[in-house]
């Protein structure tokens, strides 16, 4: 079974409408002892190989705590860019 869930839901106790479909919100779904696979963007700047601004890091970390603390088992998926195609050293998500 697959949801689709909108964490950015104004009204936490509804769920959103856009555009005409309607989105579950993590406050209406029993995720309890479900995977959930979390898609975020990571792509944080860095600098020296270090991450030089943790800002988007430390917003999604309030939602995969929820998830996990109401029972969720949580797959976190984010990537850098593959230039052309090919793996460049420098954009791995490692040093996150």
């Amino acid at each position: 079974m697959s949801l689709r869930l909108s964490v950015n839901s104004a009204d936490r106790g509804r769920p959103p409408v856009t555009q005409g479909i309607a989105f579950n919100t993590i406050d209406n779904v029993d995720v309890a002892g479900k995977r959930v696979l979390v898609r975020v963007d990571l792509n944080v700047p860095m600098r020296d190989g270090r991450v030089s601004d943790l800002t988007r890091i430390e917003r999604v970390v309030p939602t995969i705590r929820e998830l996990s603390g109401k029972g969720a088992r949580v797959v976190v998926l984010s990537h850098f860019d593959r230039p052309g195609g090919k793996v460049v050293p420098e954009l791995s998500l490692a040093p996150i």
